[in-house]
């Protein structure tokens, strides 16, 4: 009782406490609010789902994991998903080991630069990097205002792959 007492006179304990509070609120809530959603019939869907508007049910989860729509809407983009991260990651630590390596081991030319450069990734959000992606490669059929690769005469994919898309 004593150690909790000491604890909670810490300011890092306090802003910890309420970190914690903000996080729980932010993350866990609406997981909460969408496992919720998923076992209960929603309203539109009691036709589709056999079921009252706010029973419980699997049709959801069915739907997603195990019908004829489920490769399209699930395991298809699951494994696109998987396959891109495990790229990522494969060319990350060959690069980033790489560089690594080159910075501890050598005294290659530019290394102070580098050391500090590499820095930078870790240091911006990754909402800056969306940003500059979109910036780059968006277009006018998809994002209104032409970005930089169009603007200089190349013309980026729109990523529209399903037949009801204009291209």
């Amino acid at each position: 009782m004593y150690r909790l007492k000491v604890a909670l006179r810490e300011p890092t304990t306090i802003v910890g406490i309420l970190a914690l509070a903000l996080f729980a609120y932010l993350i866990l809530v609406p997981i909460v609010s969408m496992l919720g959603d998923a076992v209960m019939v929603q309203y539109g869907d009691e036709a589709r789902a056999g079921q009252n508007f706010g029973e419980l049910t699997s049709y959801y989860f069915q739907r997603v994991f195990a019908s004829p729509l489920s490769a399209t809407i699930f395991w298809r983009p699951l494994a696109n998903t998987l396959t891109i991260a495990l790229g990522a990651i494969v060319v990350a630590v060959l690069v980033g080991g790489s560089m690594a390596w080159l910075l501890s081991r050598t005294n290659m030319w530019g290394r102070k630069w580098f050391a500090t450069a590499l820095i930078v990734p870790y240091m911006l959000p990754a909402w800056t990097f969306a940003l500059a992606w979109t910036s780059l490669f968006k277009n006018r059929k998809i994002g209104g205002q032409a970005g930089w690769l169009e603007t200089i005469g190349f013309e980026p994919p729109t990523g529209c792959r399903t037949a009801g898309c204009r291209s």
